[in-house]
């Protein structure tokens, strides 16, 4: 089996301390920092608006529910999944479908896709 690498992330100690006290005191629903972000993001997505959310399971959750999908829809998902995203595919009456990574790539198996 192949070692995943994971990579490292550093910074300065300072900057650690600086988000730390930031994150601590600074109100996480300052709507005007969340609009300025938006758009900003969008512009450099090339949109015209984004909707940031909270959680990333927030945002799946808006944007499966906003697709209509009929009760029962086979949803794919890696076998390697966060417990808050399968909740949302339970809550919105989805069926998870989990697909394993070939070992090589550690992408899905694009046979075993064509199967399904």
């Amino acid at each position: 089996m192949k070692a995943i690498s994971r990579g490292r992330i550093s910074h300065p100690l300072a900057r650690e301390f600086m988000w730390l006290l930031q994150s601590t005191f600074t109100p996480l629903n300052d709507r005007s920092k969340i609009e300025k972000f938006e758009v900003i993001f969008a512009k450099s997505v090339g949109r015209q608006y984004c909707t940031a959310y909270p959680l990333a399971r927030i945002g799946i959750h808006s944007i499966l529910k906003s697709l209509n999908l009929p009760t029962g829809t086979k949803i794919l998902m890696p076998t390697v999944s966060i417990k808050g995203i399968l909740d949302v595919v339970l809550d919105l009456g989805l069926v998870p479908i989990f697909v394993d990574l070939e070992l090589e790539t550690f992408n899905w198996d694009e046979n075993q896709l064509n199967k399904i």
